[in-house]
């Protein structure tokens, strides 16, 4: 009997103090109570259950406004992470899920007026991925992660219209000259990053490694022309097989400084790829390590025997 008394009185407690509001004298209160409690598994389970099965209206924007407050400048350990990782791994979300997230993101980076904007945070961030990527163990844990994703053919990352949207978000921030990615600070962050990279031979072979990459039908065609008329005298190296400096050049010579280097006239053309290496500018950087260069352009392959020609006036040369 009394434990029904007990429950009905909860109960009725419970009934009484919904939609009540508290204070700001007693939310510190209850604040400070709390602080530095510890809660067994136990009650935190029970807690969760509780917080699940309860049910809320949408917070207001006032009330995630406030949290976001609370939670500004907080430091987590790495215990809390590792609990919130676990958490979360191979949790599913949904599609709509996903959506939110997606525009909640593109709306914060959008206002101009986000922490995500400020210099401060985005200089955080940069230190952050630095220290990161300088570690061994991160690299190899977003390397096996990219190589998983490209593999899963059933993959969201590998849809038809997931490619499509990386494709036009990178043409449009390489098309919008007040992006950052079109600003001189960040070029130059470019260039040195990719002199470290390619300058590393671990780094190289695994992106050989990783392309498979072979010689188009177009390169096929060049060699052969070579190996007919200059029987043993070059070889194909477009497969990162050699690199000079940080460039990588389709044929070399087999005793001499000489390179080959074929263009396509579409993929070649700065009209409309822009940001693609010159002919012109390849060809001074190989001449800074003592090679010449002759370039070979799609349309010569119609022409064998002026190629060849042109082969030969250049080795007289």
């Amino acid at each position: 009997m009394e434990c029904k008394y007990l429950l009905f009185s909860v109960s009725n407690m419970s009934i009484g103090r919904k939609g009540r509001k508290h204070s700001e004298e007693t939310k510190l209160k209850m604040s400070l109570a709390h602080k530095g409690k510890i809660f067994s598994d136990d009650h935190k389970k029970n807690l969760s259950k509780a917080q699940k099965l309860r049910k809320r209206s949408p917070l207001s924007e006032e009330t995630k406004r406030k949290i976001s407050y609370s939670n500004r400048g907080k430091v987590v350990n790495q215990y809390t992470k590792n609990k919130l990782s676990l958490s979360l791994s191979g949790r599913t979300l949904s599609d709509e899920h996903k959506k939110r997230i997606g525009e909640g993101s593109t709306k914060s980076w959008q206002n101009p007026y986000s922490k995500l904007n400020s210099s401060a945070f985005r200089e955080a961030c940069s230190k952050l991925m630095s220290k990161q990527w300088d570690t061994g163990e991160f690299r190899n844990f977003m390397s096996a992660l990219m190589i998983s994703k490209r593999a899963d053919v059933n993959s969201s990352y590998n849809t038809v219209e997931c490619r499509a949207k990386r494709s036009e978000s990178m043409r449009n921030r390489w098309a919008d000259l007040g992006s950052a990615f079109n600003s001189a600070e960040f070029r130059e962050k470019q260039r040195v990053f990719a002199v470290r990279m390619w300058s590393t031979p671990e780094i190289v072979k695994k992106i050989a490694d990783g392309r498979r990459l072979k010689p188009n039908k177009h390169e096929i065609k060049v060699m052969s022309i070579l190996d007919r008329e200059f029987p043993s005298e070059w070889r194909y190296v477009g497969d990162f097989s050699l690199m000079i400096g940080t460039r990588n050049p389709d044929f070399v010579h087999s005793t001499k400084k000489l390179l080959i280097e074929y263009n396509g006239e579409f993929f070649h053309n700065q009209l409309y790829f822009p940001n693609v290496q010159s002919p012109e500018d390849r060809t001074r950087y190989f001449e800074e390590f003592g090679y010449n260069t002759l370039i070979i352009w799609q349309s010569e392959l119609n022409n064998e025997d002026k190629l060849v020609d042109k082969i030969r006036r250049w080795l007289d040369e």
